[in-house]
């Protein structure tokens, strides 16, 4: 099923501005730069002398940590810099560039009916991706961006991806099913039937809400890194990154958040380290949203409600995923009718999202009933 019409490109741009305080700021910033790759150079250097065997190599633990140790580096190394200059900043174009190439793939973003931000990648048929957890209901960028577009692009081959993130405003005492309400009433207009649906974590939890409520809007769906509840240590780490969020502890929330996200111990003290030492790009003024989302999630659980998931569906999942156990994926899989679980023993909550053959796995499900090309 085609596109009615593309959702709207256009977007009203966010003017921004870089100001360079006096030397004390700048002195400042070298300093706390500084602190930063000392605090998390330690643990990720750990990680990496475990990651770097062949026993211990995982494409997206691996190349995060070394990563995190260049980008550690290389912020020491602007504030420093930036203390021995200490002049005036160039401020960046005040409108945001509303298409670019992201890996030789063109990008477009802009807003689905309601409000609703997405990014778009690829040709054919529709395919909605439900985002996971973000700081704010916005594209993401930087790092973020990056490994988004990781997992889209080898999609975008078939089919053209939206990846589109919650409604902003919620107000308080949201429920699951009302941010599931937002994305059928946006797909009902931008669309002219039902499309495939993929649901990626949090954003997972509400494609299965989205389908048993919205089945019309739906043509086959993926739940991906999801299940039909959190299990009680994903329940407790999101509740912490919660009240730390709202305390204004963004670095001690990553922190708390970001190891749940590896499959390893070694690959959590990687992920905590880089939670902490990038938690700074993630900051929003106004974190409402997803608190709201958060605590949306704690009392979610579909599980004696999958029984009116009609369309096909496959789960993909990762075997040590830390939000999550195998035995919540395969109860999830068994209530759904005819549902298929793809689970991969090895990976964790981000790994399997990134992984090759689980990617395969996604398009080859997905392409199954469209006509050859």
């Amino acid at each position: 099923m085609t596109a009615r019409s593309s959702p709207s490109d256009s977007r009203i741009g966010r003017a921004s501005a870089v100001m360079v305080e006096p030397n004390s700021r700048s002195r400042l910033l070298a300093a706390v730069s500084v602190a930063q790759l000392a605090t998390g150079v330690a643990g990720l250097v750990v990680a990496l002398r475990r990651r770097l065997r062949p026993s211990g190599w995982d494409p997206v633990e691996t190349s995060l940590a070394v990563v995190g140790v260049g980008l550690a580096g290389a912020m020491a190394a602007l504030g420093s810099q930036a203390e021995r200059r200490g002049g005036t900043g160039r401020s960046p174009s005040p409108i945001r560039t509303l298409r670019g190439r992201d890996g030789g793939q063109s990008v477009r973003e802009g807003m689905l009916y309601g409000g609703l931000p997405y990014l778009a990648v690829g040709a054919g048929p529709p395919l909605v991706v439900f985002s996971g957890l973000t700081a704010e209901h916005a594209n993401p960028t930087g790092l973020g961006r990056w490994l988004a577009l990781q997992t889209l692009k080898p999609m975008a081959r078939h089919f053209t991806v939206y990846a589109v993130n919650r409604k902003p405003g919620l107000p308080a005492g949201s429920t699951i099913a009302d941010l599931a309400r937002h994305y059928a009433e946006a797909i009902g207009r931008e669309f002219s039937g039902p499309v495939c649906i993929q649901g990626i974590s949090t954003g997972g939890s509400i494609a299965q809400q989205f389908a048993i409520d919205h089945p019309h809007l739906v043509r086959r769906l993926v739940l991906a890194a999801t299940a039909c509840r959190l299990s009680p240590h994903g329940r407790e780490t999101q509740r912490r990154f919660a009240e730390l969020t709202a305390e204004g502890r963004q670095r001690h929330a990553y922190a708390v958040i970001a190891p749940t996200l590896a499959a390893t111990a070694a690959g959590g003290r990687a992920f905590a380290a880089l939670g902490w030492l990038f938690a700074g790009s993630q900051r929003t003024d106004d974190p409402s949203d997803m608190l709201v989302t958060v605590a949306a999630e704690d009392t979610f659980d579909a599980s004696l409600q999958l029984d009116r998931i009609t369309v096909p569906t496959l789960l993909v999942a990762g075997g040590r995923d830390r939000f999550y156990t195998p035995e919540l994926f395969r109860e999830t899989a068994e209530r759904i009718p005819g549902a298929r679980l793809r689970l991969y023993q090895d990976k964790g909550h981000v790994g399997v999202i990134t992984h090759k053959p689980a990617i395969r796995e996604i398009v080859a499900f997905l392409r199954d009933d469209q006509p050859p090309t």
